[in-house]
């Protein structure tokens, strides 16, 4: 695992994020009605956020379920509190769930996403 010391710190640093979903595919959720969900602080969430986007902070995430029987598109600043948040949805029950990682995703794509290893 030569490389992994190096992925952790791009990550935690916002310049890469493991997701699971691409932009292209995470806007077209979208355009066809997927929650785009922030799960960034509220003054984050005021400094910029996406047209559209719901800002539900992880912190009351738990006590501020979503509605059901929709997508869900997630993200965050560096894409580590989206990977909670995504966990928590799922366990939870939703079965509809993506992450895409870090708010500049939404902008630019620079993830990870399983098909990047193939």
């Amino acid at each position: 695992m030569k490389g992994t010391p190096l992925l952790l710190l791009l990550t935690l640093s916002g310049c890469i994020t493991i997701s699971d979903i691409s932009r292209a595919r995470a806007h077209a959720l979208v355009e066809h009605g997927a929650l785009l969900l922030d799960v960034r602080s509220s003054g984050e969430f005021a400094a910029e956020h996406p047209p559209g986007a719901v800002n539900v902070p992880l912190e009351i995430l738990r006590d501020h379920l979503p509605a059901r029987g929709r997508p869900i598109v997630i993200y965050c600043h560096t894409g580590v509190r989206a990977v909670i948040a995504a966990k928590w949805l799922r366990a939870a029950g939703y079965a509809d769930v993506h992450n895409l990682g870090a708010l500049t995703h939404w902008y630019v794509d620079r993830s990870l996403t399983p098909a990047s290893f193939e």
